[in-house]
């Protein structure tokens, strides 16, 4: 949890979000390339990528981020009692090559 807390800190990783958001280009405007393009996504955020109803003053004090989060489980073994789920949290305005 406190590597997570880091890394929103981290002034790179911030304006990395922001940088994306701004100079993402779409291929075809009615095509779903991304996260982004979602009818959910669009639904909760405005073009902007700020939550809907968010105060313009706020938007240069604030970061707002839509997380994924995905598990899995799998046996360690055919015969075993064990099994491993690991999980993985992705941050949907990052850029594809860095999530």
């Amino acid at each position: 949890m406190c590597f997570l807390l880091s890394l929103f800190l981290d002034v790179k990783f911030r304006d990395s979000i922001r940088s994306y958001r701004l100079t993402r280009m779409k291929q075809c405007n009615d095509n779903i390339e991304d996260v982004m393009d979602g009818d959910l996504y669009k639904k909760h955020f405005d073009k902007d990528h700020f939550f809907r109803d968010t105060k313009e003053e706020q938007k240069n004090k604030e970061l707002h981020i839509s997380p994924q989060i995905n598990t899995d489980g799998v046996s360690l073994f055919r015969s075993s009692a064990f099994s491993v789920w690991p999980v993985y949290f992705i941050v949907n305005e990052l850029h594809p090559m860095l999530r």
